[in-house]
């Protein structure tokens, strides 16, 4: 049916194939797996605790108070869906891929505010970000 739209899983698709006035009716059965899940299970960050603690439905935390004697930050951060992409970008630098469940290679950070953006693309292009604020 145009313009339906299919629930992921199991499936079947009925046709009906006719040729030189000859029909035939056929089942297909395929899984459809386009997910839309674009949330982390986990993320954490080489500074410490996150606040609050993690919960993929929140999307903005703060790392704890550094005083500026951190210089550097690397996070981990796991996606919910395994064929989900994560990138991450620190300070509005560009976004750099990394594995779901492994860290990023130390970014710097800037004395004041800094802010690292988790992203999450699921395999329909949805994407979530989260927010870590280093004070």
């Amino acid at each position: 049916i145009p313009g339906s739209a299919l629930a992921v899983g199991s499936q079947i698709l009925y046709a009906k194939i006719t040729e030189n006035s000859c029909s035939e009716a056929r089942v297909i059965p395929f899984n459809y797996n386009n997910k839309s899940v674009a949330t982390l299970s986990a993320l954490t960050s080489s500074i410490g605790t996150l606040s609050p603690l993690f919960d993929s439905a929140i999307l903005n935390y703060t790392a704890a108070d550094l005083d500026n004697a951190v210089t550097t930050i690397t996070v981990t951060p796991t996606a919910t869906d395994p064929l989900a992409t994560i990138s991450v970008k620190v300070n509005g630098a560009a976004f750099f891929a990394v594995n779901s469940s492994s860290s990023t290679s130390p970014r710097t950070l800037i004395v004041g505010v800094n802010t690292v953006t988790v992203r999450v693309t699921a395999q329909d292009g949805t994407i979530k970000n989260y927010l870590i604020t280093v004070k």
